[in-house]
């Protein structure tokens, strides 16, 4: 099945690629394609991911800088969330590197901030990393 999904999404991905330069430079189509582009890769690593879990694919560890790992995808988690929150990093200068599947943590952070978009409908701030009551 994820097979499957995964041909379909290389259908989307493939036109929304062959979509002629003028349409994505209007601004009202343009925005909304590359989001539509956007969403069909993270889909389809999504599905890379689904058949790691099932042990169908090997998970590719490799160094990372946390840092910056983090730093990448808050700034396209603002687009996705919302402007009704506002997202601060709060990193600490001494996290080095990391031996990790980046696909993988930057699936985790996304869906970690998807939770908390809708569990603040009215929006409010999140920031990385959580802060936890004490």
């Amino acid at each position: 099945m994820a097979h499957d999904f995964n041909n379909l999404l290389a259908i989307i991905i493939g036109n929304l690629d062959l979509l002629p330069p003028d349409v994505l430079e209007a601004e009202a189509s343009g925005e909304l394609i590359r989001n539509s582009l956007d969403a069909a890769l993270r889909g389809a690593e999504l599905t890379r991911r689904l058949l790691a879990f099932a042990s169908r694919q090997p998970l590719q560890p490799e160094p990372v800088a946390l840092n910056e790992l983090v730093s990448n995808i808050v700034s396209l988690l603002s687009r996705t969330i919302g402007e009704a929150i506002e997202v601060s990093l709060d990193l600490s200068s001494d996290v080095g590197t990391v031996v990790v599947d980046p696909a993988l943590l930057e699936a985790s952070i996304a869906n970690l901030a998807n939770n908390a978009r809708d569990a603040m409908p009215k929006g409010a701030g999140l920031s990385f990393p959580p802060r936890f009551a004490r």
